[in-house]
């Protein structure tokens, strides 16, 4: 290269800049926090890093020719020569980067590192080959992502908060998260987006935030698709394929999905009672069969260059059914009796979803509206019997429960890059539901019946403005929501109508700094709420069995909080860094607790607005390449709770609850992966409950075969396992549970990938896989 740094006359030549966008090679956008760097003469001169959307521009730079490289953590580094010329500036347009696939002695290193992003307002999780090396569904594979736990029973909680909003596709589901996540295979899912504040465009329902799982969005010529097969020791079967074809103006999409999964877990409990030296204890074997079937199909038109219309439908159906003897002993000072029972359970849930989604795409920006309706209905049912040991008599217990449900979710979402720094959003989107119960119980002597008519209706507009002032990015919005809950509670022949409406504004805001080329520190905000559903309004008590019973409150408010959190984020070629401290600041906060009933002599859950709640943390989370065949990444969450409730008296109630994960990836010859896993929670407190520590351990051989387009994979979970034991403090009695999961499970997975791969010269703008 010829250095241009003065002219021969000794005037000052021309000051130009060079400009231009990163984008992912395979997803078409934009690459934030990638590192630009400008050399002459081999030395640098200049450089920046890429803003959220992928942008960049280097300043002051004179006359002359040019090495531009962009450098970002997980992809190929890529350099090209670029000039600043008489006009003194330079726009390079969009630069293409390929995640890093280097052969490094015959073993082949894939991009790893690149499983995290820290973007404006949400922590992208990139689905990778050895993140979901051996996993069947994508319950396993939150297991290993920082900030996010599930318990033995399957609830998932985001920095210790259980009330957490998961989406599929930005949509919701009428199936549990439970059921959701383990009925989506990892291998349809591109990214886990979570964010724990939420900016003003997203749906407030979640304390402590949102999880959004997006599916893949298939951008590739011809005909192509892929089949996949797991078996299980025990009776576990997982199968599926899907088939995409693309065409001069349309796209076909077909996917179908089925599971077959049987369980044997033990649990049980003793419980202790105020004033008497009566103690029950019953240990249950839980054995479970669950299964489910998914079947969609839909299409794309891509009407011209800025024109798609795309639709799809999909048939569900989640089924378990389970047998669970148990046998439980009631001692006193002088007598000890045993009761030997059995106990059933049966869940269905069915449904059809549809979707027709239509977007333009403007030079500066894009509309997009979305339809999306769910008609389905379900049963759930329970019955137990039981005898006194040696006895006759038997007592027979039962629950029944048939539902239907219809959403409608309607949403109008406008973009407009008003300029390189300034963004404006506008959209609505609301959420209506009319459901139907009609439900009886059976207590051993009595029969009750209710049942309730219910309609939910969420109505909101948002707005979000973006802007950067020199480096700081910023983003401020406000929503504003009408909710109301109308219906009728049945009950013994008594029909009570409710209704309950309010109006409220939820605002946002994110500021991120960066502090050089590799780091930033950020600011966040939102507001939340907590809506209570009509299962915890609803004042019926449904036995699960005899002993513990579930009642609704019809006095539940939505509790509200205020989330503020800061954070830090370093990224480095072989490592990466993220620190957050947090607050969450509640009022009259949702909380589950018990009590026993004299009159029921049975233990009762029920609901409340439990005041104002405190929380304060600290997340850290991080990865390193510590060798060329070693890459080990993992995370801790540590949680203060202020319940502000004196209610409960927990003896030794630790100050801190702390969970930790760690995962590895090691490359071994022939080009085999081992994987593993480990997650850890401490001695950890609610409110009024402790729980002891838990571990696991999950380990994953896995090859890539068939010239790369298959891979084969042997996964052992739960090698190293301890369980679950909690200890409750309810009104009237102590009560220590245990729940012990089956292990170890071994699971063979094959998935294999055919048909066309070469990327279609237009990228699909739209989603066309949809949630369950």
């Amino acid at each position: 290269m010829v250095s241009n740094a003065a002219n021969s006359t000794g005037e000052e030549l021309l000051k130009g800049f060079i400009k231009g966008r990163i984008i992912d090679a395979s997803t078409e956008e934009g690459v934030p926090y990638a590192s630009i760097i400008i050399a002459q003469d081999g030395k640098t001169v200049g450089g920046n890093i890429t803003d959220t959307d992928g942008r960049f521009i280097v300043k002051d730079l004179q006359e002359g020719n040019y090495l531009l490289t962009v450098q970002f953590m997980g992809y190929e580094s890529k350099s090209l020569p670029v000039s600043v010329g008489k006009k003194a500036d330079q726009n390079v347009g969009l630069i293409k980067i390929k995640p890093s696939d280097k052969v490094l002695d015959g073993v082949t290193v894939s991009s790893e590192r690149i499983k995290v992003q820290q973007q404006l307002g949400k922590k992208v999780v990139n689905i990778t080959p050895e993140l979901i090396a051996g996993n069947t569904n994508i319950a396993e594979v939150l297991q290993q992502i920082p900030d996010v736990n599930i318990d033995g029973d399957g609830k998932i909680s985001l920095r210790g908060e259980s009330n957490v909003r998961v989406l599929i596709d930005n949509k919701p589901t009428q199936l549990s998260a439970e059921e959701a996540l383990k009925s989506l295979s990892p291998e349809l899912v591109d990214r886990i987006d979570v964010i724990t504040n939420p900016s003003a465009k997203y749906d407030p329902e979640g304390l402590s935030g949102i999880i959004n799982i997006i599916t893949k969005k298939n951008n590739i010529k011809g005909f192509n698709g892929a089949t996949r097969l797991s078996l299980g020791t025990n009776d576990k079967y997982m199968g599926g394929m899907n088939f995409n074809y693309r065409v001069n103006k349309f796209n076909f999409f077909v996917e179908a999905n089925a599971a077959k999964r049987r369980f044997v877990n033990e649990k049980g409990f003793t419980r202790t009672f105020d004033n008497t030296e009566n103690v029950l204890s019953q240990n249950q074997t839980v054995g479970e069969n669950s299964g489910f079937q998914q079947y969609k199909i839909g299409t794309d038109y891509f009407i011209d260059s800025v024109n798609t219309l795309s639709f799809y439908y999909q048939y569900f159906k989640w089924q378990q059914e389970g047998k669970n003897p148990f046998e439980q002993n009631l001692e006193d000072a002088q007598n000890k009796s045993t009761i030997l029972g059995n106990s059933t359970s049966k869940n269905i849930n069915e449904g059809h979803q549809f979707d027709l989604n239509y977007r333009r795409d403007f030079k500066n920006g894009f509309l997009e509206s979305d339809l999306w309706a769910m008609d389905g209905h379900g049963q759930f049912s329970t019955s137990n019997s039981q005898h006194e040991h040696g006895g006759t008599g038997t007592l027979n217990q039962r629950n029944s429960n048939f539902f239907t449900f219809q959403i409608f979710v309607p949403s109008f979402d406008y973009t407009l890059n008003i300029n390189k720094k300034h963004k404006v959003e506008l959209g609505y989107k609301g959420e209506y539901l009319d459901a139907f119960s009609n439900s009886e119980n059976f207590n051993g002597s009595e029969l009750h019946q209710f049942g309730y008519d219910y309609n939910g209706a969420i109505s909101g507009l948002y707005s979000t403005y973006s802007t950067q002032i020199n480096k700081l990015q910023l983003q401020a919005g406000l929503r504003a929501e009408r909710a109301s809950q109308t219906g009728i509670i049945k009950k013994e022949g008594q029909d009570t109508p409710f209704t309950y409406s309010y109006n409220s504004l939820f605002p946002s805001l994110t500021i991120v700094e960066p502090l050089n080329k590799k780091s930033t520190i950020g600011f966040s905000y939102s507001r939340r709420v907590r809506r209570p559903n009509i299962d915890q309004i609803a004042p019926f008590e449904v036995y699960s069995d005899p002993q513990n019973v579930q009642r609704g409150n019809p006095n539940l408010k939505p509790s509200f909080t205020n989330s503020l959190e800061l954070s830090y984020n370093l990224n480095g070629e072989k490592y990466s860094l993220s620190v957050s401290p947090y607050t969450r600041l509640g009022n009259d906060v949702i909380r589950s607790y018990s009590f026993f009933d004299e009159q029921l002599q049975a233990n009762v859950s029920t609901f409340d607005n439990l005041g104002s709640v405190q929380t304060y943390g600290l997340s850290l989370s991080g990865d390193v390449t510590l060798f060329k065949w070693w890459t080990t990444s993992g995370g801790v969450d540590l949680t203060h709770i202020d319940f502000n409730d004196t209610t409960y008296n927990i003896p030794n109630r630790p100050n801190m609850n702390t969970n930790f994960k760690w995962n590895n990836t090691f490359t071994l010859p022939a080009k085999f992966k081992l994987v593993t896993n480990a997650n850890y929670s401490g001695y950890n407190y609610g409110l009024q409950n402790t729980s002891d520590p838990a571990y696991a351990l999950t380990m994953t051989l896995s090859r890539n075969i068939l010239q790369n387009k298959g891979n084969l994979s042997l996964r052992a979970q739960n090698i190293v396992y301890s369980g679950y034991r909690n200890h409750v403090y309810g009104l009237g009695f102590e009560e220590e549970n245990f729940y012990i999961g089956e292990q170890p499970i071994y699971t063979v997975n094959f998935s294999y990938r055919f048909g066309n791969m070469k990327i279609a010269g237009r990228k699909r703008k739209i989603n066309t896989q949809g949630g369950l």
